[in-house]
């Protein structure tokens, strides 16, 4: 209920598309969770809104949009490096960040990608903190925490899994632990955030929105907006609102970290701006 009360100013949005100018087929990523995708469906059904969702994967629905099946594509793409057509344009929605941390009292302000894979990863290397994961209300962090820190391979067979806070609390006191969440927010867990490096050469990063939007800090899935150019015009209601303020607190809320504000408008500014460009 809390991961769909989260969104639900965001399926208010796409639910209004249909008075945009007819059907609007969304698809892509499944890591924003089944139960965003059914508050859609069923606010959909409510208002006779023309939406067609499909959050079968990213891969899924990057093809769909590729193929003209969809016309938004919401996906993560499997590198930041990679590349969509020129006729088509993505703009940068929000981050899934994997964010590592420890108890105040541990003697432990950073560590490298390195150290941390040793610790989560199916290891020989003998390390001397265990591993805690914190899944929260989210279904995909062993996921993420496998593709954005281990190369897909398998979490080790010691790492702890906990959904609840005081579960996970009950076990850290007195052993030196690492505990690896979804989002950036620590506080409630009464843990501090740890700064990662890339190489044990490197300064340390802080997870911060800032510097998950820069990618200085590693552990980040950004999600994109993808769309053919020439559908710009139609969309750019859709795209108003999904990066707008409540948007992004609906984002935040589920746990992702949404582009800063200041980057956001930035964006909204620029596509308007080619539309009115290409209409003179």
């Amino acid at each position: 209920m809390k991961r769909r009360t989260a969104w639900s100013w965001l399926v208010a949005c796409l639910c209004t598309v249909s008075a945009w100018g007819g059907e609007i087929r969304i698809a892509g990523s499944d890591l924003l969770g089944e139960a965003w995708a059914q508050a859609i469906r069923e606010c959909a059904v409510r208002h006779r809104a023309e939406l067609r969702l499909h959050l079968d994967g990213s891969r899924s629905g990057w093809k769909d949009v590729l193929a003209g099946r969809a016309d938004l594509g919401v996906v993560s793409f499997a590198t930041e490096a990679e590349t969509v057509p020129d006729e088509f344009e993505r703009l940068p929605l929000a981050y899934h960040v994997i964010t590592a941390a420890a108890r105040p009292e541990l003697a432990l302000q950073s560590l490298s990608i390195e150290q941390l894979a040793v610790v989560f990863g199916d290891r020989t290397e003998k390390t001397p903190w265990a591993g805690h994961l914190w899944l929260g209300d989210s279904d995909h962090t062993a996921e993420l925490v496998r593709g954005l820190l281990l190369s897909g391979h398998a979490l080790h067979a010691t790492v702890r899994w906990h959904r609840s806070a005081p579960e996970l609390q009950a076990t850290l006191p007195g052993t030196p632990a690492i505990v690896l969440l979804p989002g950036l927010d620590t506080g409630k867990l009464e843990l501090r955030p740890l700064a990662l490096q890339r190489t044990a050469d490197e300064a340390g990063v802080l997870p911060m929105p800032e510097s998950v939007h820069a990618g200085t800090y590693p552990l980040r899935l950004p999600v994109w907006l993808v769309f053919r150019r020439v559908a710009t015009p139609a969309l750019f209601p859709c795209l108003r609102l999904l990066l707008s303020d409540e948007s992004a607190a609906a984002l935040t809320r589920a746990r992702l970290v949404p582009v800063p504000r200041a980057a956001r408008q930035e964006a909204v500014f620029a596509v308007e701006a080619r539309i009115a460009q290409t209409q003179k």
